[in-house]
């Protein structure tokens, strides 16, 4: 009697721990597809809207219009949840002033699992840039991962490397990449076959478009105007100076007193702008379809894309491995502090 009543208990513990055991991998299971299903959600949500900007509200420019960080607070949010599925919390815990944009603490959650990442908006409230890095405190693993991209970089090699750098003229992440990309193109000069681009589009009824609006299209051909006619030297100084100066609600009255500081044809590049637009926005657009770019910066060297961190040094380690035969110029360095934006418009 004694060992059937043992034999039962025994039973009965081990039907429970049993039980146990499935529920508990069950909710391990469930654990991990959450965050299966989270970190997917989360890189949706980067791949999606970090190759471009999100627009908010009414483009003005950083800086005239600042708003508080509760409304931006509350736009992204916003904005935010309509991509991302309700069964997925998110909330953002903090935003801080870094200068022209608020970086603002994302944490979303699912089940058990939480994630924390950091997206950015500009502090007028128009932008939203999910994909951009804080470059104060630029993520380790981030700078890890670039380092691999830009070892594994390995363009064809040719004599005369060839250098195309696709942007908009007022994307801040393409003018970033124009002014950490100038001093390697003082470092090289002609050793290598510089062709600098613009992302344009074309509506069905012939207009043409530029992201930022039509000062900046108009800042665009301006800019292929002076590339055109006046040569790189002359392109490199317009831009760099533009870049400094210039934004895309004053670019159509700034632009022309940089022009006559810097000796440039003033009354060639309008009589450009009026008579050979269209020649060279269908160029652009041609070349941008060919290789199909559509993301303000994209350096191809040799025609193979670049994304590793955009340094000066890192610019010229890449463009360098283009050569057959490397110049004496490769060897010097350039400098490679933090890891420059990695976002895109």
């Amino acid at each position: 009697m004694a060992k059937h009543k043992k034999f039962e208990h025994d039973k009965h513990e081990a039907r429970a721990k049993q039980l146990s055991d499935k529920k508990l991998r069950k909710s391990l299971n469930a654990w991990r597809a959450s965050t299966i299903i989270l970190a997917v959600i989360l890189a949706v949500a980067v791949i999606l809207l970090g190759i471009g900007v999100l627009h908010l509200g009414p483009v003005t420019y950083p800086g005239e219009n600042v708003v508080s960080p509760d409304i931006v607070k509350d736009k992204v949010l916003k904005t935010a949840r309509t991509f991302i599925p309700p069964q997925f919390q998110i909330s953002i815990t903090d935003v801080k002033d870094i200068g022209p944009l608020y970086l603002l603490t994302v944490e979303a959650s699912s089940g058990l699992r939480k994630e924390r990442v950091f997206w950015y908006a500009t502090k007028d409230g128009a932008l939203f840039f999910p994909g951009a890095i804080n470059l104060s405190n630029p993520n380790p693993s981030q700078q890890n991962n670039q380092g691999n991209q830009e070892q594994g970089f390995k363009p064809e090699k040719t004599e005369k490397p060839n250098v195309k750098l696709f942007v908009m003229s007022f994307c801040p992440f393409g003018n970033q990449a124009e002014n950490n990309l100038a001093p390697v193109y003082k470092l090289l000069k002609d050793k290598v076959e510089w062709e600098p681009h613009y992302i344009v589009s074309k509506t069905s009824d012939g207009n043409y478009r530029s992201l930022h609006g039509n000062q900046e299209l108009n800042q665009d051909v301006r800019e292929l105007c002076v590339l055109q006619h006046e040569g790189i030297d002359k392109w490199w100084d317009f831009v760099l100076k533009i870049n400094e100066k210039c934004n895309y609600r004053n670019a159509d009255t700034c632009w022309e007193p940089i022009a006559q500081e810097l000796g440039l044809n003033t009354t060639m590049i309008k009589q450009c702008q009026e008579q050979e637009a269209s020649q060279l926005l269908d160029r652009e657009i041609e070349v941008t379809t060919k290789y199909r770019v559509s993301a303000s910066p994209t350096l191809l060297v040799n025609d193979k894309p670049y994304s590793g961190s955009r340094t000066p040094e890192a610019y010229k380690s890449a463009i360098c491995k283009g050569f057959t035969t490397q110049p004496g110029e490769c060897s010097e360095k350039l400098e490679n502090s933090g890891t420059g934006s990695q976002g895109n418009c």
